[in-house]
C-alpha cells in the first residue's frame, strides 16, 4: 500500500511526499544450529515475516526554463520476526540532491 501527494507552490517550487507499508512472508523456515563446548543444539524453525515502512519527502525548484534543482529524503524501516542467525531489522536513510536539465 502506498499513498503519495504532490503540490506546486508559486510557479517554480514543487513539493512531493509518499509513504507506504509492505508486508512480506517467506516460504522457507529459518533454522539455527548452535554449537557450544562440543554440544549441538537446534532451535525451533521460524517462518520469516517482515514489515517494511517507507517514506519520501522531496522538493524541486525550477531555476531556469531548462534547469531544475531538487532535494529528496528517503527512509526505509524493516522489522522482522526472525533475528537469528542474521538480524533482518534495519533502517536506511538517504539524502539526494540533483540538477535536472531539459532541452
Amino acid at each position: 500500500m502506498q499513498v503519495a501527494a504532490r503540490a506546486r507552490l508559486l510557479s517554480r517550487l514543487q513539493f512531493d511526499a509518499a509513504a507506504g507499508l509492505e508486508g512480506r512472508r517467506y516460504l522457507e523456515d529459518i533454522t539455527l544450529r548452535v554449537t557450544r563446548a562440543g554440544q549441538n543444539s537446534v532451535r525451533d524453525p521460524v517462518r520469516r515475516e517482515d514489515q517494511r515502512w517507507f517514506a519520501r519527502l522531496g522538493a524541486s525548484y525550477q531555476l531556469l526554463a531548462w534547469l531544475a534543482l531538487g532535494l529528496r529524503y528517503d527512509l526505509v524501516v524493516n522489522r522482522s520476526n526472525a533475528s537469528e542467525p542474521t538480524d533482518w531489522n534495519y533502517e536506511k536513510q538517504v539524502m539526494t540532491a540533483d540538477a535536472r536539465i531539459a532541452w
